[in-house]
């Protein structure tokens, strides 16, 4: 599930993913937009100031609902790397799988 939000929320419970955590981890530019994901409980209670539902063309944030907890596997407020890439690896841009292979690279099998 994927909602957007404008306006201020805590990120307790919440990880960056997305581009978000793709810029944290690589060298592409990240997005004004804010991705996080977090499980469905945390979800229900997210509040804020002026935290509403947006539009996509509008929202300064992004949730995704994930079906596991990323909070668990994350690595120093991203979800983790393995996840990340398998929520992106159908991605279209080409400077995402560019940033994926970089990604992959950094992973020690």
């Amino acid at each position: 599930m994927l909602d957007f939000f404008s306006g201020w929320t805590a990120k307790d419970g919440l990880r960056k993913t997305n581009i978000s955590a793709l810029a944290d981890y690589t060298s592409i530019n990240a997005e004004q937009r804010e991705y996080y994901a977090c499980k469905l409980s945390t979800w229900n209670f997210l509040e804020g100031v002026n935290f509403q539902p947006s539009n996509a063309l509008e929202a300064n944030y992004c949730i995704e609902v994930w079906k596991y907890d990323p909070y668990f596997l994350a690595e120093d407020g991203c979800v983790d790397k393995l996840s990340l890439y398998l929520s992106l690896r159908h991605h279209q841009d080409e400077r995402v799988q560019i940033a994926l292979d970089e990604l992959m690279n950094e992973v020690k099998w």
